[in-house]
């Protein structure tokens, strides 16, 4: 003979043990469609920073100005490019493991 109120508990705990999976697996989603647009949006901020700081950098070296800012910049911008590569290749790896 079975208890209805254990069975009715058992249930409860199950439904609720179910629904906390479905939101922790909506979090995981949301997280990694919001780390691919922030990704995006700074490969595309560096980039452009990596353009302009060359371009500057290029031009202030032919005309003798000093250069140093503008190599900072730009070997800054070339890193945070590297390093979005080698996450984003990391990523991909994950992906093919599981």
């Amino acid at each position: 003979m079975t208890d209805p109120a254990a069975d009715e508990r058992a249930a409860e705990r199950e439904e609720l043990l179910r629904y906390e999976a479905e939101r922790e697996a909506k979090r995981r989603r949301r997280d990694a469609a919001s780390r691919r647009a922030v990704g995006w949006i700074a490969a595309v901020a560096l980039a452009f920073l990596l353009y302009d700081s060359g371009g500057a950098l290029a031009e202030a070296a032919r005309a003798g100005r000093p250069w140093g800012t503008h190599a900072v910049f730009t070997t800054a911008a070339a890193l945070g490019l590297l390093w979005l590569l080698w996450a984003l290749v990391r990523g991909i790896r994950a992906r093919h493991r599981r």
